[in-house]
């Protein structure tokens, strides 16, 4: 069973985790399983001993693309997928924004490339986004002003691990991983 109801009511722990389950929270990170937003929430309360604090609880998505986190890049639906790879690879974005006409339509991530192009044998420099994407319906997003927890909510929702952040026009401002926002509130 999971170790509390509701990710973002966790029953309080008494007493500082010692440094062994910090590491074992942070190793929660790097794990794929299941769900990738789960691990967050999983290693949040491990190494701090609860899941945001109040500073932390505040704190949007826009503040995180605002200081420098996340990631912008688009490709075009009739790229290949080679350009799409090493777009992903030189600008080390593991999911880039597709484009067509000027609208954002989905986003192609890196598991996808691989997934298609290694397992399922599509060759790059013929399949296009078009052939792989996922649709902007599909994927998971939020506005700017979306809280970090709602965020990891969102994400846990769709079994993702990037959100696509939008403003109220909804086009796209960046993607955020879970491993950022992770990072920000284990550091």
């Amino acid at each position: 069973p999971p170790p509390f109801s509701t990710p973002l009511h966790p029953p309080p722990l008494l007493v500082q985790p010692p440094a062994a389950m910090r590491r074992v929270a942070r190793r929660l990170l790097a794990q794929s399983t299941a769900s990738p937003a789960r691990n967050l929430f999983d290693a949040q309360r491990l190494t701090t001993g609860r899941w945001m604090s109040s500073g932390t609880a505040t704190k949007t998505c826009k503040d995180l693309l605002e200081a420098g986190m996340g990631t912008r890049y688009e490709v075009e639906y009739d790229d290949t997928l080679y350009d799409v790879a090493m777009t992903v690879i030189n600008c080390r974005a593991p999911t880039v924004l597709i484009k067509k006409d000027e609208k954002y339509i989905g986003t192609v991530s890196s598991t996808d490339i691989v997934r298609h192009c290694i397992l399922r044998g599509m060759d790059p420099e013929i399949g296009q986004p078009q052939d792989i994407f996922v649709p902007k319906h599909q994927t998971a997003t939020a506005q700017e002003g979306t809280s970090l927890s709602n965020a990891v909510m969102i994400m846990e929702d769709k079994n993702a691990s990037e959100i696509v952040v939008v403003n109220d026009n909804g086009e796209p401002q960046g993607v955020l991983a879970l491993i950022e926002i992770a990072k920000y509130l284990i550091d």
